[in-house]
């Protein structure tokens, strides 16, 4: 059988991370490997900006890079590239899962 929904959301919540300061991005969040297996529409709530690449603890959400639904609600110009890790970080929005069946 063909599988066509391939919708999964789990109910993950992570604040108040701790990483080494000279620790590289890549190696505190990377979505590549979700991307090589062919997984994407990653969204990943930063509650307390840990993982802010600007380094300043402003709140936002992590989400794929490749992900094009991402753009219609949230212009690309509000998401900065986090190098190496196959993702964007998205300051000050708050997304939401909505499915319409």
């Amino acid at each position: 059988d063909e599988v066509t929904d391939t919708h999964f959301e789990p109910q993950t919540h992570m604040a108040k991370l701790k990483f080494a300061t000279d620790l590289p991005l890549y190696e505190k969040v990377s979505l590549c490997r979700a991307r090589e297996s062919g997984v994407d529409a990653i969204f990943l709530e930063d509650v307390d900006g840990t993982l802010n690449p600007t380094g300043q603890a402003h709140p936002g959400f992590i989400v794929s890079d490749d992900h094009n639904q991402l753009d219609k609600f949230v212009p690309n110009l509000s998401c900065m590239n986090m190098l190496d890790t196959c993702a964007r970080y998205c300051p000050n929005i708050c997304l939401r899962t909505v499915r319409i069946a």
